[in-house]
């Protein structure tokens, strides 16, 4: 298992496009992928996050000159696109410390035909695989068992990189890059969720538009609690993308208490509130009797 490493947003503006580069998919399930015109590699891998178990799983496009889109049922890539010669790492903050192989459904190019591909997951992973069943695959985001963890008190960082248009009938012209740091940061019995990022136009790519672009958080588990957090901190509901910019809002409970990991996600949406991207936000609820 790999350990954590955890960058400043201030190295990561500095890396700009390269921060994407970084990770080549050498993981620990590393698969090529040939079929049709198609050239792709799929891996995954876990580290070791606190007490936690950080799970982490790739996508490498290979082809020249070409853009993939690709959509991982559940580990991710959720939906996205992956630059010619470049990889999009996907993480995922969980209490499961015992990973397992499961071979889940990929899908890609226009996202009508799928491929199998391994990867690394968790208990609730593999209950929700429902055994290779794609049509059905993933279909409802299962509550995890209870934490046995309290709040890190070190905090919690991912590195981003996230690839999407500002308009899904021009992919291509207007593709942006957005790299970032999301995570969490405690004080107390009070952590903080945020999310600071920096977009730009994917390098030859003239036409992207930030300002097309929303981002909104989708809850599937605990919304009741972490839908009011976020309004309290951003009381337009979505936030309009900006070239620079941090995402926040505050998680209140008792330090002395388990907490557990859950899904979590931050959408982007263009001006019809269709689904551009979706980046996992690392998320902990706490367990009440």
């Amino acid at each position: 298992m790999r350990q954590l490493v955890l960058a400043g947003f201030s190295a990561l503006v500095c890396l700009g496009p390269a921060a994407a580069q970084q990770n080549d998919c050498q993981g620990d399930t590393r698969q090529e992928h040939h079929p049709g015109n198609f050239n792709f590699v799929t891996s995954s891998w876990v580290e070791d996050a606190g007490n936690r178990k950080r799970y982490v799983s790739c996508v490498a496009n290979l082809d020249a000159g070409s853009d993939l889109l690709v959509h991982w049922f559940i580990p991710g890539p959720y939906k996205e696109y992956v630059p010619s010669n470049r990889a999009k790492p996907t993480h995922r903050l969980r209490d499961d410390l015992n990973p397992r192989p499961i071979q889940g459904c990929l899908q890609y190019g226009g996202l009508q035909e799928t491929v199998f591909a391994d990867f690394l997951g968790t208990a609730e992973d593999n209950d929700r695989n429902k055994m290779g069943d794609c049509e059905h695959q993933a279909a409802e985001y299962k509550e995890a068992s209870a934490g046995v963890q309290g709040l890190p008190s070190e905090g919690y960082s991912d590195q981003v990189v996230v690839y999407f248009p500002s308009d899904v009938n021009k992919p291509r012209d207007t593709m942006l890059e957005l790299t970032g740091q999301i995570g969490l940061s405690v004080d107390g019995d009070v952590y903080r969720s945020y999310f600071k990022y920096f977009v730009q136009r994917l390098e030859g790519r003239p036409d992207g538009k930030i300002e097309n672009v929303r981002v909104e958080p989708r809850f599937p588990v605990g919304g009741d609690f972490f839908h009011p957090a976020f309004v309290k901190f951003n009381e337009n509901g979505p936030v309009q993308l900006t070239e620079k910019g941090s995402i926040d809002f505050l998680v209140s409970g008792s330090r002395e208490s388990n907490w557990r990991s859950v899904e979590a996600y931050y959408q982007f949406l263009d001006t019809e509130s269709r689904v551009l991207a979706v980046v996992p936000i690392p998320l902990l609820q706490e367990v009440t009797k």
